[in-house]
């Protein structure tokens, strides 16, 4: 069971999508952290008897700003970030944070993930598919069990990631997307803002993936 929290709509607070992942009453893993809203804690603590994991699919800001709150309610629960992401967490020139007035920084000792990492928990098995050009270190996770891809600022319905940040590497774009094109088509992908969508529908309509070979 994927439970969404879509918070496109909160206009004056940026912050990704939250995704839970898990069977009722059994442990759940939760990827991004933009906000640790009581909608979430009250979700969590209603469906869940424990948080086996916070993963982190990159550092910008908007996915990890509520990492703090979050452990609050929820302390002990593993971190896990890209290494090549992990200076984001206290750095506000790499988490975004520089030019908005905000000083995000994340007190905790992630444990870090790189490429073909394969992360067990009694919820999920989850694939690590490193991605950069978004940031240096973003990444997609994969569940194979349930069809599911959380892509972060990777993919998004129609579109990508942007590539204008002082840690983007958009020399990557194609190679990084062309990861993504070797999986099933029957993958849903949960993306870090906007809408859900299908794997298969974004190989066809996509414009970024349109063209790249698996």
């Amino acid at each position: 069971m994927i439970k969404v929290f879509n918070n496109d709509c909160v206009a004056d607070y940026i912050t990704s999508n939250i995704y839970v992942l898990g069977k009722k009453g059994y442990p759940c893993v939760v990827f991004d952290m933009g906000r640790a809203t009581d909608e979430i804690i009250d979700y969590i603590k209603s469906h869940h008897d424990k948080v086996e994991a916070l993963i982190l699919t990159h550092g910008h800001f908007d996915h990890i700003r509520g990492v703090n709150d979050f452990l609050k309610k929820f302390p002990n629960t593993p971190v896990y970030i890209p290494s090549e992401d992990e200076k984001c967490l206290r750095d506000p020139r790499y988490n975004g944070t520089i030019n908005n007035g905000e000083k995000v920084s994340i007190d905790v000792k992630p444990i870090l993930v790189n490429e073909g990492d394969e992360l067990k928990f009694k919820s999920a098995k989850v694939e690590v598919i490193q991605t950069p050009f978004h940031t240096a270190g973003s990444t997609c996770y994969y569940v194979e069990e349930d069809n599911a891809l959380f892509t972060g600022d990777t993919l998004f319905k129609g579109s990508i990631g942007r590539t204008d940040f002082i840690n983007s590497q958009p020399e990557k774009i194609n190679d990084s997307l062309k990861k993504l094109m070797s999986l099933s088509d029957l993958t849903v992908c949960y993306p870090g803002h906007g809408p859900i969508t299908k794997l298969k529908d974004e190989k066809r309509d996509n414009p970024f993936l349109r063209g790249i070979g698996k």
